[in-house]
């Protein structure tokens, strides 16, 4: 066998063990992608946080300060609208009541809903359909979409694949909510949770989820 038929036999066995390597490796990444994207699970939120959101609803912007507190059965959000000048108080108690009031000096109205659903639990995201990554302003996340019983998502959550620290939440119309600031284990004062006296008046109506009118002092019940 001389060197030249030698050297080319040697090169195309050489050729083929790199391209099976390649293909082996292709193969172990697609395996992994495959195996990462199956055991994927959705975040879930820490008993007590705050966060900063940029909400946008059609063009309206708000900023808004959330404060989420599992341990003391509340849920709070502070929703100052940019257009308007005006900030709304969202809120909610583990019994199913949320209240939407205005303060002094702006106005002093107050509007109780009873939902009959409570406060969201950690783990509000199970169950919901990963459908893959995204770019969210310059981070990687992981796209979570969580539906209702009828299977319609009503919110799409963006989180990042590293921290799971979310960036995003679109919710079902449209509604756009940008995460700026996320801190774990923060809370307001007690101050901020504060019912107005107005929502406590005897001449007051509120509504039930189905629009019902119901008597203020059942709705207040903590």
């Amino acid at each position: 066998m001389s060197m030249g038929t030698c050297y080319t036999r040697c090169s195309i066995i050489l050729l083929c063990i790199s391209s099976l390597l390649q293909i082996g490796l292709v193969h172990s990444r697609l395996g992994y992608a495959s195996e990462r994207l199956i055991k994927k699970t959705p975040p879930v939120w820490p008993p007590q946080l705050t966060a900063l959101l940029l909400q946008n609803r059609g063009g309206n912007l708000s900023d808004t300060t959330l404060a989420y507190d599992l341990s003391n059965g509340r849920n709070l959000n502070i929703i100052k609208d940019r257009q308007t000048g005006l900030t709304l108080w969202d809120n909610e108690r583990a019994n199913g009541s949320t209240y939407y009031y205005h303060k002094a000096p702006e106005a002093e109205s107050c509007q109780a809903l009873n939902m009959h659903v409570g406060i969201l639990k950690p783990d509000w995201l199970a169950g919901a359909r990963y459908k893959g990554t995204e770019d969210v302003n310059g981070h990687l996340c992981d796209v979570w979409a969580q539906s209702s019983s009828l299977h319609h998502p009503f919110v799409t959550y963006f989180a990042d694949v590293q921290t799971e620290r979310p960036w995003r939440w679109i919710f079902f119309d449209g509604a756009i909510f940008d995460v700026l600031e996320w801190t774990p284990g923060g809370t307001l004062e007690d101050e901020a949770w504060q019912l107005p006296a107005y929502c406590f008046e005897k001449d007051r109506k509120d509504f039930s989820s189905d629009g019902q009118v119901q008597q203020s002092e059942d709705v207040a019940q903590m």
